[in-house]
């Protein structure tokens, strides 16, 4: 699990491990949660942003990040990880899935959305998740909407799927918006997977920048 401390570190990481664009067949890929697969009419789509956020203090995002993970794992894609406050913790996930993850670590908003902007435009990780939920919220309030619309743009031209999770709706350009809905905290992790599955409502308030009041 390499992961990158400056922006010239990840430069460099990319250049080694990732020369060239893996084949890539299909629409989307699958988060490896089904029920949100079918809210997002398939999985992540290519060529566009999708933002997830959900009640403070719950767990929802982070067990959605892992599925994914796990998910491009077990078919052996590689996914970058820009992680906005250095605050991911490997520690529940086997190193098979890690070995397929590049973890970039931010201690800053503006470091996280340069290395956004690099993972993006390079385009040979065809996952890229952006996380921003442990972010200072004052720092988050001044991302300008301009900047989330030129990284749907990278997005589109690299054909790059890319979750973001935030503590609240912020990305302007993001093709869907999924609120998750449920009960648990960070201390229900250890249950089984399927377990926190079934206790997530996936509740899609924007489809295509279309507002909708869709619950699945």
């Amino acid at each position: 699990m390499p992961h990158a401390d400056t922006i010239q570190q990840l430069r460099e990481l990319l250049a080694q491990r990732f020369p060239a664009p893996p084949a890539r067949h299909g629409l989307f890929f699958s988060t490896g949660v089904p029920r949100l697969d079918d809210a997002l009419g398939g999985g992540l789509w290519k060529g566009t942003l999708t933002e997830i956020s959900t009640l403070a203090e719950t767990a929802g995002c982070l067990t959605i990040l892992n599925a994914v993970l796990c998910a491009s794992a077990r078919e052996r894609r590689p996914v970058a990880l820009i992680d906005g406050a250095d605050g991911f913790d490997p520690q529940p996930l086997d190193a098979e899935i890690l070995a397929h993850l590049l973890w970039v670590r931010c201690r800053n908003t503006a470091e996280f959305l340069k290395a956004a902007d690099l993972v993006l435009r390079d385009g040979n990780l065809p996952i890229v998740l952006l996380d921003l939920r442990g972010s200072a919220r004052a720092e988050l309030k001044k991302i300008p909407g301009t900047t989330w619309h030129r990284l749907q743009r990278i997005a589109g031209q690299s054909a790059v799927a890319c979750l973001i999770a935030t503590p609240w709706f912020m990305v302007s350009s993001a093709h869907y918006r999924v609120e998750i809905q449920g009960a648990f905290r960070v201390t229900d992790l250890d249950r089984p997977v399927e377990q926190l599955f079934d206790a997530m409502d996936f509740h899609v308030v924007r489809r295509h920048g279309l507002v909708s009041a869709e619950a699945i």
